[in-house]
């Protein structure tokens, strides 16, 4: 083989590879944190407020995960009064699993079933408010 077959040969080779690696990245599904990312992030302020507030209480929101039963317990300070919001279950590989739930209390406790969720990590970010003001609390969990 002369040098001209062989640096066309290497040529279509590197053409091939680049238009495969072009169709493949092409196909693959690229996430943004959240569909209204840019929005959000305008109303991070008004979160930071929320967070402060929940760091201040005397007894704080507790998020636990029960790996026997399957389940997201979160329990309300007992002093709490018409408690209403959101919990979100934010899936941080995969946006299409995310999760909003209202606040829905018996007892100042919530049970929330994981039976549905994929294994992994989830972040439960649960902002509330109350007679005594606006709150936002996030717990980092692993679903087993």
């Amino acid at each position: 083989m002369n040098w001209g077959k062989s640096i066309a040969l290497v040529y279509t080779i590197f053409a091939v590879s680049m238009i495969g690696v072009t169709v493949y990245c092409s196909t693959l599904d690229i996430n943004l944190v959240t569909p209204e990312y840019y929005a959000d992030e305008l109303k991070y302020e008004a979160q930071i407020a929320k967070q402060q507030n929940a760091n201040q209480l005397p007894v704080p929101l507790q998020i636990d995960y029960q790996a026997e039963g399957r389940n997201i317990l979160l329990t309300f300070p007992a002093d709490m009064k018409d408690v209403k919001g959101e919990i979100k279950l934010y899936r941080p590989s995969n946006s299409r699993l995310d999760q909003s739930i209202p606040v829905a209390l018996t007892d100042q406790v919530q049970a929330i079933s994981a039976s549905e969720l994929q294994q992994g990590l989830w972040r439960v970010k649960v902002e509330w408010e109350a007679a005594e003001g606006a709150y936002f609390q996030e717990k980092s969990i692993f679903v087993q």
